[in-house]
C-alpha cells in the first residue's frame, strides 16, 4: 500500500477489521493481482463471521473483487485487487 492509498479518505474510512483483512490480503498475495486466501489464512486472526463482514465491506468500497467463487468446490475463493475504490462515493 502506497501512502495515497493510505491517506485516501476510503481507506482511512475501512472498518478495523476491514482494514486488517486488506493489510493481510495484500501480504498473502504478494504482488499479485490476483490470489487466493483460504480459510486456514485468516482463522487465526479472525472468525469466519467477521470475515465475511470485512470482505463484504472490501467489495463495497471497491477495494476487492470476488475473481473465482469457489465454495461449491470446496477450494478457495481467488480475489482480485481493486481500483474501483477511487470511483466509489
Amino acid at each position: 500500500m502506497g501512502n495515497s492509498q493510505m491517506l485516501h479518505e476510503k481507506m482511512r474510512g475501512l472498518g478495523g477489521n476491514a482494514f486488517m483483512l486488506y493489510s493481510y490480503m495484500k501480504l498473502e498475495a504478494g504482488g499479485k493481482p490476483v490470489f487466493e486466501f483460504p480459510k486456514s489464512k485468516y482463522i487465526p486472526f479472525m472468525a469466519e463471521n467477521t470475515f465475511q463482514r470485512a470482505k463484504v465491506e472490501l467489495i463495497e468500497a471497491g477495494f476487492i473483487e470476488v475473481e473465482e467463487n469457489n465454495a461449491n468446490l470446496r477450494r478457495p475463493n481467488k480475489y482480485r485487487f481493486s481500483t474501483h475504490w477511487k470511483d466509489v462515493k
